[in-house]
């Protein structure tokens, strides 16, 4: 699913049109200003992983070698803040 379909379920939920899965950093300030409320204490982990890759043929431009260290930088500031501790349910 794509960012612009999660901001459309968080809406849609928001106005009471249903129910919506979302990740943690996207929904809590929407659940902090009380426009949603969770249904349930279940977490999950995100399933994927991302990765910053670049052709290894091809140096990389000084605004490009800016771009990667800011991402190095704030996935860094992202891992040392606390988020919710997941759970996993069986089948």
């Amino acid at each position: 699913m794509d960012l612009g379909y999660i901001s459309l379920a968080m809406q849609a939920a928001a106005a009471d049109q249903g129910v919506a899965i979302g990740w943690h950093r996207m929904i809590t300030p929407m659940l902090a200003r009380g426009e949603l409320m969770r249904l349930t204490d279940l977490i999950f982990a995100a399933p994927g992983t991302y990765y910053l890759t670049w052709n290894r043929t091809r140096k990389l431009s000084p605004a490009a070698l800016l771009l990667r260290e800011w991402i190095h930088e704030q996935a860094a500031i992202e891992r040392a803040q606390p988020g919710p501790e997941s759970c996993s349910i069986e089948p």
